[in-house]
């Protein structure tokens, strides 16, 4: 059988597109808000994307979040997250950020992996242009942002802390 991805938080659907094309996953990609790039919706998006890919048939758009993913238990094969859930920590707090990786981490079945990409910096300077952008914008400010950034070391133990078995963790 076609392995089983969900892609968490899916922009315009690029990466669900190439999962299920290089792949020949059945993908399902979420997008909790009615996020836009270009006044449309990023579900839209990904579903243009799948059409134009021809992954149309293994590619499914669905406006849902974490931690309420409604799927059964043991579903995914794989699960796949970049630069999504660490606005959940920035904005709704630590334990809210646990309950996301413990709904993860329910619904991936035993022997299941899952890919986290975050950006992580405060271990390491951030660079000054990229200073300038995560601390403005949406009224944000220093305190805006910034709070969604962790150190690897805090991200390896909310997942460990799950109960995720950490293969390889780096900036």
């Amino acid at each position: 059988r076609n392995a089983r991805v969900l892609d968490i938080g899916i922009e315009r659907g690029y990466q669900t597109c190439f999962l299920a094309k290089e792949y020949g996953a059945q993908v399902i990609g979420l997008d909790p808000d009615d996020d836009r790039s270009d006044d449309i919706p990023h579900i839209e998006h990904l579903m243009r994307n799948a059409r134009s890919w021809n992954v149309e048939d293994r590619v499914i758009g669905l406006k849902l979040g974490v931690p309420e993913t409604y799927f059964a238990s043991n579903t995914f094969d794989f699960v796949h997250s970049t630069t999504t859930l660490e606005m959940v920590r920035g904005f709704f707090g630590e334990a809210m950020y646990r309950q996301c990786l413990s709904e993860i981490y329910r619904i991936l079945r035993p022997g299941g992996v899952f890919g986290l990409g975050e950006p992580m910096h405060l271990d390491v300077p951030i660079p000054a242009d990229l200073a300038l952008i995560y601390t403005k914008g949406d009224g944000a400010g220093p305190e805006g942002w910034a709070k969604c950034f962790a150190t690897v070391e805090e991200t390896v133990k909310a997942c460990r802390s799950v109960g995720f078995e950490v293969i390889e963790a780096d900036n």
